[in-house]
């Protein structure tokens, strides 16, 4: 492994997490057709979805796009873009300038058979639209639920799980991949661990820091207990 680890802070809380307030949500626009399970990414002044499936577990391989515009950022309709290479959810997608990344997720089939991937994949926007999307360099194994992060040229994969189960194995991985000068990605290597097995977080980047945000209930069948707020931050 080619990094030095510098500091990792480790925060229980259940207590009032202080952060800037947003202001009251509003209605802005309906989407063209029921979806969950989808990736969101902003570009320039743009909003992107990607795949996504509808309340029958029947997924989408479309990109739909609208443009945020005027001070009250709202968004126009929402159109067709293009299509995606495969038909999946849950998976991450981020991008880093013009280059967007599809990183693993769940082959979305009927009655809940779900089956995840370790499939990646390169697209390159040109005047908002993709025109084709690469195969890169499998993920070492099959992951959904995991996050994705992009930290200066190298792209990052955390956690995840291998199979729709509460009894899955979650894993502790931290994959990386370098990005070339032409957008496609280097092989795939081990680039650290997560201090614990996790899956379905919140994920940041700043600088060289990887911070990761888990909300669990204290009893897990009960979602209206107080959360317990864990936050690692780890430098790269």
């Amino acid at each position: 492994m080619d990094f030095s680890l510098i500091v990792l802070f480790f925060i229980v809380s259940a207590g009032i997490v202080r952060a800037e307030f947003l202001e009251n949500w509003m209605y802005d626009r309906l989407l063209p057709y029921s979806m969950a399970h989808m990736s969101a990414v902003s570009y320039e002044s743009n909003l992107l979805l990607f795949n996504g499936s509808n309340a029958l577990s029947s997924s989408h391989d479309e990109i739909l796009i609208a443009t945020q515009s005027g001070s009250l950022g709202n968004l126009s309709s929402w159109i067709w873009n293009s299509k995606t290479p495969e038909k999946l959810i849950y998976q991450n997608v981020v991008r880093k300038d013009n280059d967007f990344y599809s990183v693993g997720g769940f082959y979305d089939q009927m009655y809940g058979l779900w089956k995840s991937t370790n499939s990646v994949n390169h697209g390159k926007i040109d005047n908002l639209f993709f025109d084709h999307w690469d195969p890169q360099f499998l993920l070492p194994e099959k992951l959904a639920l995991g996050k994705a992060t992009i930290i200066g040229d190298w792209l990052y994969y955390a956690g995840g799980f291998t199979s729709y189960s509460i009894t899955s194995n979650w894993k502790n991985e931290i994959y990386k991949a370098k990005i070339n000068s032409d957008g496609s990605l280097g092989i795939w290597s081990l680039a650290g661990t997560l201090p614990e097995p996790m899956c379905c977080f919140g994920i940041a980047s700043k600088q060289n820091n990887l911070i990761i945000f888990i909300e669990m209930p204290v009893l897990f069948l009960n979602s209206h207990n107080v959360l317990n707020i864990k936050i690692f931050n780890r430098f790269f």
